[in-house]
């Protein structure tokens, strides 16, 4: 009783109660005698503090460190440690460190189970054990002769901590691993409790039994925002799941979870294109995981009813977080499901499913995918009288002959589609609708060619209060006001959109190109193109087309001012090969970087090659807009006025005379000084009066006659 003294006890929990009782017994004894207990559970006596010992330190392995930083974490130095132990030239190379880095990752930095894969080095390479981790209670076994029998393999370890439990924190551990990235007491409670009085665990009763398994170590508690999610180390879901599937209860886990998760999927949806759209957001990004497991489980179904409701709740979440590639393998599938008609409630989500894959579709810019979609959908929602989805359908059809060369068609749907939104108040809808149509008025000449319409699609998008499109359209008024010369105004609206998209948590965000053409237009060249090329590698991994292929003519376009001529061309081909493609939204993306690829063929001397491609642009662009004909014409200027200084001069007055009339967009500040120079070389070819006199000539003629005079020079020889 009097002695100063430190006492251990290691591995208390198969004798928590007794451990608890004698340590109480000492300390009230002995004052100055303080107890080091190592234990799954806190012992839950008086004046004991918790230490939780945390996992080892694991690196990240989307981003890998150097490899001098990677073997200082605390789990890749023990597997190094030990696999040095047995092979003492092993050394962390470039080609295995992935390998070595998932070894550790997935087996959640629990050090047993490290030094036991670190243990099979002795037959199978890093990678191969990497590879064979999806089995991993069968491959870890064989430690030390010398270890307790429970250390001695990984599933003699979690049998250890597992047969202490009693039957109902058995049930309710095995059945928990039917969540995939964590989850809520209430989807526990609904999914894993029973009905009163109808099993071992009632719903009532799962909140004593949750707390029981997190004080035995087993789930995981996080704290984020005052809201509590409890999760499983992957490798003790494992192990429960196999329990779970020996206890025959698997199949009916995963329909409740489905239920679940269809549910808050679809009370979620309507939510993610007002004002709460955060909290919803946040709250299907957090089940992402889950949401995921409940779409394989519904393609499962035999009905295609769950996976299309799922779908088609899920839709708007896949478009504004920029999971659109993944949106379309779950949608690709739903709706290749063979379809009931008899069942109305699977025709109404058929019908709503493929309004998101039209949104999805957008995205991608697959102009054929919103084409079929939308005229399926159209077909469907009018049998079944769905007003929102017939609108709906009609504006992805307004939206998709606008961009293919049919004005009237795509006005007259986007009229009939901006009437029914504001008829049943969709003001979301109403603001994308009333955009597109804006822009078909413009370019029918039935409305001036100013940018009020953008300020008006933003007041519109800003009282629906869904913040993914505000940023979109945000982003395309700060292209507008920095291609106008307008530098602060642009940047301001740039950070505005630039805020909105990490609000959201989008993958996709238009202000790094913004900020790219800022840093261009102030001379900061190598801030413009590392930009771009993050812009460009961004849109790769997202699998959006257009701004992939503008990011790389602007690469192109910058190396062309840097007089990196090869450089520019290799980005103009590639430009136009994604232009090929047909991505919508930016079908006249193919003359633009033919006009664009002119330049670098022309300055490399291939004058037979400049005017294939010159012809080739002139022949495309003729059936697009006015708009993109002018566009042509000022990006052609740039090798155009050394080939033909008479006819450059005729084409500037054209683009004079265009701008003039105000029935176009005005020609972009920036893009003004191609114009300049070529109007320098072919006033100094032909003389003040010559070029004048060529000059007062084009201003009586259009953008037909311009792509005529084109046509004309390239075809003589």
């Amino acid at each position: 009783a009097k002695k100063k003294m430190l006492i251990i006890l290691d591995n208390c929990e198969h004798l928590v109660d007794a451990c608890a009782k004698i340590a109480d017994r000492i300390l009230h004894a002995a004052p100055d005698v303080r107890i080091l207990a190592s234990s799954r559970e806190a012992l839950g006596i008086a004046g004991e503090v918790t230490y939780r010992v945390p996992s080892l330190g694991l690196p990240n392995v989307d981003n890998l460190p150097s490899l001098e930083t990677l073997s200082q974490y605390e789990a890749v130095k023990l597997f190094i440690d030990r696999v040095t132990a047995v092979i003492p030239d092993f050394k962390v190379t470039n080609e295995n460190a992935p390998a070595l880095a998932q070894i550790c990752y997935r087996l959640d930095g629990i050090p047993l189970a490290i030094e036991l894969a670190a243990a099979k080095i002795r037959v199978l390479g890093v990678e191969q054990i990497a590879k064979r981790l999806y089995d991993r209670f069968k491959l870890l076994t064989g430690g030390s002769r010398t270890a307790m029998e429970r250390h001695q393999t990984l599933r003699a370890a979690v049998d250890w901590s597992y047969n202490l439990l009693p039957p109902e924190e058995q049930t309710l551990f095995r059945r928990l691993a039917v969540f995939l990235g964590g989850w809520t007491l209430e989807a526990a409670e609904s999914i894993c409790g029973d009905e009163s009085g109808s099993g071992e665990v009632e719903s009532d009763d799962v909140l004593n039994i949750l707390e029981q398994l997190i004080n035995k170590s087993l789930v995981i508690s996080d704290d984020k925002d005052g809201t509590s999610r409890y999760r499983l180390l992957e490798t003790i879901r494992q192990y429960a799941n196999e329990k779970l599937v020996d206890s025959g209860e698997s199949e009916a886990l995963r329909e409740k979870n489905l239920d679940f998760f269809l549910n808050l999927a679809e009370t979620a949806e309507p939510h993610l294109i007002h004002h709460e759209q955060l909290e919803w957001l946040a709250q299907l990004d957090a089940d992402h995981e889950n949401l995921r497991a409940a779409l394989e489980h519904a393609l499962g179904d035999e009905s295609a009813k769950p996976s299309l409701r799922l779908c088609a709740a899920l839709g708007m979440f896949w478009s504004i977080k920029g999971y659109s590639l993944e949106g379309t393998k779950w949608l690709a599938t739903a709706l290749e499901r063979p379809a009931n008609d008899d069942d109305p409630e699977e025709v109404t989500a058929r019908v709503r499913a493929l309004v998101m894959d039209t949104e999805i579709a957008w995205n991608l810019d697959d102009a054929e995918r919103i084409r079929k979609s939308a005229e399926m959908c159209l077909e469907l929602a009018q049998k079944t009288g769905a007003e929102l989805e017939t609108a709906i359908a009609k504006y992805r059809l307004g939206f998709y002959w606008l961009f293919n060369s049919n004005l009237q068609q795509s006005c007259s749907l986007l009229e009939q589609s901006l009437k029914t939104f504001q008829k049943v108040n969709s003001v979301y809808w109403g603001a994308k609708a009333n955009h597109i149509l804006e822009r078909c008025l413009v370019q029918l000449g039935k409305k001036k060619s100013d940018l009020h319409f953008l300020e008006r699609t933003e007041e519109l998008t800003r009282q629906a209060g869904e913040r993914w499109h505000l940023a979109w359209v945000l982003g395309l008024r700060s292209e507008f006001m920095i291609r106008f010369g307008q530098i602060q105004e642009g940047e301001i609206l740039a950070k505005e959109a630039d805020m909105y998209y990490r609000q959201v948590g989008s993958a996709f965000n238009t202000s790094t190109r913004d900020y790219a053409a800022i840093a261009w237009i102030k001379g900061d060249y190598e801030r413009a193109e590392s930009l771009l090329l993050e812009m460009r590698e961004q849109c790769s991994l997202l699998g959006e087309k257009a701004q992939k292929a503008f990011s790389t003519m602007w690469l192109g376009e910058l190396s062309l001012e840097r007089g990196e001529i090869q450089k520019a061309r290799s980005y103009f081909e590639e430009a136009l090969e994604t232009g090929r493609e047909g991505c919508v939204g930016f079908v006249f993306l193919t003359p633009l970087a033919l006009a664009w690829l002119c330049n670098p063929i022309f300055g490399d001397g291939n004058e037979k090659k400049f005017r294939e491609l010159a012809r080739e642009g002139v022949l495309l662009v003729r059936s697009f807009w006015e708009l993109n004909k002018m566009d042509f014409l000022t990006y052609l200027l740039e090798a155009f006025h050394t080939y033909d200084p008479h006819g450059t001069a005729l084409i500037l007055g054209v683009l004079e005379n265009v701008e003039k009339e105000g029935t176009l967009f005005p020609i972009w500040q920036w893009d003004k000084r191609f114009m300049e120079r070529a109007k320098a070389h072919s006033r100094e070819v032909l003389g003040d009066e010559g070029f004048e006199s060529a000059f007062e000539d084009g201003l009586k003629l259009s953008l037909d006659d311009a792509l005529d005079l084109v046509l004309k020079s390239v075809d003589e020889e």
